[in-house]
């Protein structure tokens, strides 16, 4: 499974060794993969957060070798009731591969203790996403909407900071 590193510092555009090797092998040939990920990137990055709260590469292993599978983060820092946001994007190659399932348990790992609680935010219809937060123990609060998506479906992670319906 994936390790997430931090995504500063490595362009897109003039990507390292091993975000090159990712975009080749996990878009299909003729997509602009350069132009997807830079758009994820550019929304991941749109807030400055400082710490914890960045943005991450999904780093994994094929062939012996490393690449980059994905992409994820905090979408801003924690809130005055210390909640946190997740979003992750997953290289179209490697979906259904268990990337996205890691890159939010990994995320799990880094906002624990640090935030009082985590939700996500999904296309407001059943997916794969939806899928990969229940697996992480998310639950399904219901249709919100979001300044910068529209609507979207609500997902929380239950803890004793952050109860559902909160």
């Amino acid at each position: 499974m994936p390790i997430l590193i931090p995504a500063d510092g490595e362009g897109v555009r003039a990507p390292s060794a091993r975000l090159a090797r990712g975009i080749a092998l996990g878009f299909p040939p003729g997509d602009d993969a350069a132009e997807a990920i830079a758009a994820v990137l550019e929304t991941m990055t749109a807030t400055p957060r400082a710490g914890l709260w960045g943005t991450y590469w999904a780093i994994g292993t094929l062939d012996g070798a490393p690449v980059t599978q994905g992409i994820s983060g905090f979408k801003h820092a924690p809130d005055a009731a210390g909640i946190v946001e997740i979003a992750y994007y997953t290289f179209p190659a490697f979906e259904g591969t268990g990337v996205a399932s890691a890159m939010v348990a990994a995320l799990l790992r880094i906002a624990e203790g640090a935030a009082t609680g985590v939700i996500a935010h999904t296309l407001p219809e059943r997916n794969a996403s939806g899928a990969v937060l229940t697996r992480n123990g998310f639950v399904f609060e219901g249709e919100v909407f979001d300044p910068e998506d529209g609507p979207v479906w609500r997902w929380r992670k239950p803890s004793a900071g952050n109860p559902p319906g909160r």
